[in-house]
């Protein structure tokens, strides 16, 4: 009973954005299979502000922002961890 307990658990900040990556690899991956070193490096890149948009929507932060204020509090809201919302607040220029 136990284990189908824990298996009814969301899963963690960073198994959620461990699987939102991979899908951003795997969409990219799609699109291009004959990716060189440089274009591996960029498709990581796009992995992870893939990642970021699904699990932090641009449109959601700055509402949340004027209620929570906090990164911190956005980050347990948002499940992620404050160093990702944090880069995410700076890059929404929420944090200036």
């Amino acid at each position: 009973m136990a284990s189908r307990a824990r298996s009814l658990r969301p899963p963690s900040r960073r198994w959620r954005r461990r699987i939102h990556r991979h899908a951003g690899h795997t969409f990219r991956t799609v699109q291009d299979p004959d990716m060189s070193w440089d274009d591996a490096r960029r498709a990581e890149w796009e992995a992870n502000v893939f990642a970021s948009a699904l699990l932090m929507p641009r449109e959601a932060i700055p509402r949340a922002w004027k209620e929570i204020a906090d990164p911190e509090g956005m980050a347990a809201f948002f499940q992620v961890s404050q160093q990702a919302m944090t880069f995410r607040l700076d890059n929404l220029g929420l944090l200036e």
